[in-house]
């Protein structure tokens, strides 16, 4: 039985610490010790106003603000208290729209101590996940922002072009391979109590109060994926019609070496939370098409000149340089089962359950071999960012998400597949999940995308 204690809680100064745990009990022999160094340090959150103090412990005698490495502002603090401190930013350079880089120094009598490094943080979100209009509600720093789609050319222009993370969104190249670089971020999730997600906003930094989580900074290949010398590769020109299953994918991502991956749910997640926050329209299909069958070829965006747009000759798209990131070939996603059992570890990437746990919102749902549509999407605490479908209803194109589900069927052998091209059924698209082939399974419709994290 594993046992889980916050060690931190029992450290009350700055700086380096060496814990050492050895687990005892009656009857038993002491085990092992496990010895881990810990640096402890003030941390610090940006707000409009000013920057909040966290992780004050006793004996800080005063603190000293930097805006962009210049000293600004020195409060005095009582060594006793152990309270948030805030710091607001009158008589300091900031104002109003300014880019800024913020940290702090504490001073105690054992020594001065540097908190993190923040800087100015702008909220994007949308409200309205959970209500039956596909329109979504903007809110925060997203309030009166909106794109353009030029329906002559198909380019694509948005008030997000310039605004973090979107304008992070860049092109990489590693090893022959073509990415587009995801930057970490920061986001605030809303739920209800059976952990629907009601609203979502992203941010380079928390601000503000809710419930804020973290996702890692990824490489998605910008291309979908080709099995080149036993290797799934991200490059353009490549033909589509290969026949592999979402088990040989996970070996040739792998195959690239550490940190390469096949393209997952939590990618998926990632990803589709920010088109929605850009577009505040649960249907993408009512922004987009994406090619309506499949089996094109990579590189047929490449002349599209924004980072998103699509061809008017056949609707095929692409995302901030994703490529076909609706339509064209469905992508395998085999981080989930078909009972929602669900694991980040690519070593699991197989049918069972397996070193996998089971998403919470799974009880909200019914075991069903059939199409429904998708009203809600679930969040859980131990799997961030495995957010499928968790209410389920009847099909409209004109409610909710607009789009529907196949499945979930309750078989841990069967997988998803995500994205479905727009022709295999009605209603399908960006937030469609097909629990219809197995681990085993082969098909030439369906493919994956590389992934790669830093190792």
């Amino acid at each position: 039985m594993a046992v889980n204690l916050d060690l931190k809680q029992y450290i009350r100064t700055y700086g380096l610490h060496r814990i050492k745990v050895i687990a005892t009990g009656e009857g038993f022999r002491n085990s092992e010790p496990v010895e881990r160094e810990y640096y402890n340090k003030p941390f610090i959150m940006y707000t409009d106003e000013g920057i909040v103090v966290t992780n004050v412990q006793p004996g800080i005698s005063s603190i000293d603000l930097y805006v962009d490495q210049v000293l600004e502002k020195t409060i005095e603090h009582d060594p006793e208290l152990t309270d948030d401190v805030f710091i607001d930013f009158t008589d300091t350079s900031v104002i109003e729209d300014s880019i800024n880089h913020f940290e702090i120094v504490v001073h105690t009598d054992y020594g001065d101590f540097t908190s993190n490094d923040t800087m100015t943080t702008k909220v994007f979100g949308v409200s309205g996940m959970y209500n039956s209009s596909l329109t979504l509600t903007r809110t925060d720093d997203a309030v009166g922002k909106t794109f353009t789609i030029n329906s002559s050319t198909g380019l694509v222009t948005s008030d997000f072009d310039n605004e973090f993370p979107y304008s992070e969104m860049n092109e990489v190249n590693i090893d022959g391979n073509v990415f587009i670089s995801i930057p970490e971020m920061w986001w605030r999730i809303g739920t209800d109590e059976e952990n629907n997600i009601t609203d979502i906003a992203v941010a380079r930094y928390r601000k503000g109060p809710g419930n804020w989580y973290k996702s890692d900074a990824f490489l998605v290949g910008k291309y979908l994926s080709y099995q080149e010398n036993s290797m799934m590769v991200s490059k353009s020109g490549k033909d589509m019609t290969q026949n592999y299953t979402s088990l040989q994918w996970t070996t040739y991502a792998k195959a690239n070496g550490e940190g390469y991956k096949p393209y997952g749910y939590y990618e998926h997640t990632i990803l589709t939370f920010l088109w929605l926050i850009e577009f505040a329209n649960k249907r993408s299909t009512n922004i987009m098409n994406g090619h309506s069958s499949y089996n094109q070829s990579t590189g047929g965006t490449d002349s599209i000149s924004t980072p998103t747009g699509y061809l008017t000759s056949n609707s095929r798209m692409k995302y901030r340089g994703i490529e076909d990131f609706i339509g064209n070939d469905a992508v395998w996603t085999p981080d989930v089962t078909g009972a929602y059992y669900t694991s980040r570890d690519v070593e699991t990437y197989k049918a069972g359950i397996t070193n996998k746990t089971q998403l919470s919102y799974y009880k909200n749902l019914t075991v069903s071999q059939s199409w429904r549509g998708i009203q809600a999407l679930g969040w859980d605490d131990n799997n961030p960012f495995i957010c499928l479908p968790s209410k389920l209803g009847s099909s409209s194109s004109t409610t909710y998400f607009g789009t529907n589900m196949y499945g979930p069927i309750g078989n841990n052998d069967y997988v998803a597949r995500s994205k479905v091209y727009s022709s295999h059924a009605t209603n399908t698209n960006l937030i469609t999940s097909v629990f219809d082939y197995t681990y085993s399974s082969a098909t030439n419709t369906t493919t994956s995308r590389l992934i790669k994290y830093e190792n």
